[in-house]
């Protein structure tokens, strides 16, 4: 029997639910891991696997700390390369060390809004990432080689934390200035409620020299 890929329609689930086969995207095409893969899923998370461009999807509920993720590159018959981590709401206070958990470093998607993260060092930023949402956690500040790391990403969203303006400046100017990459750069503001956009980023030189000055 010969079956014509637009007369196969979908189930709608939602309003932008794919029409028929030929809609489907395939990067929307996911699987679950099944047994014997799923034992290396951790067990607060779902594992999946988007064939399309070669990613383990894995995805943590009610968690306070990442665990260690699976050593998926031992699944030799689904041939996967890469992590997408989601653990978007959840009390995260600390991203994993890419020197620790060495399936961390494999990692270029992070998701990881509306958690409790309190600091973000270069050792929580694998080697290849990409992508990074950090948007409603409680950072204050960053250091200059984690802005530097920033800089080679593609999409960040950094807004809603408790961002300290007299130590960020190296963050506001980073912001200011890449635009295409910090996708809220509009929306991330400072404890003072004063938004990186609005802030000089000269006013730490300014007072130097008044300080030089007066001595």
């Amino acid at each position: 029997i010969l079956v014509s890929p637009q007369t196969v329609k979908c189930l709608p689930s939602t309003q932008n639910s794919p029409k028929t086969i030929l809609d489907i995207q395939p990067d929307e095409i996911r699987c679950p891991l099944d047994l014997p893969h799923q034992v290396f899923c951790p067990s607060s998370c779902s594992c999946e696997r988007r064939s399309f461009d070669k990613y383990l999807l894995i995805t943590c509920f009610q968690i306070d700390k990442i665990p260690p993720l699976p050593p998926y590159k031992d699944i030799k018959d689904i041939n996967l390369e890469k992590i997408e981590l989601k653990i978007e709401r959840n009390a995260v206070t600390e991203l994993p060390s890419k020197f620790k958990d060495k399936v961390y470093n494999d990692v270029t998607r992070i998701f990881a809004s509306h958690n409790i993260i309190l600091v973000l060092a270069l050792q929580h930023l694998p080697d290849n990432l990409e992508y990074l949402d950090l948007k409603n956690n409680r950072l204050k500040h960053v250091s200059l080689d984690v802005v530097t790391k920033l800089s080679t990403l593609t999409f960040i969203q950094l807004s809603d934390n408790l961002w300290n303006c007299t130590s960020s400046l190296d963050l506001v100017k980073f912001v200011k200035n890449r635009r295409d990459v910090v996708k809220d750069f509009n929306l991330i503001r400072c404890t003072s409620k004063k938004y990186f956009l609005e802030i000089d980023t000269d006013e730490r030189c300014e007072d130097e020299i008044i300080v030089t000055v007066a001595i």
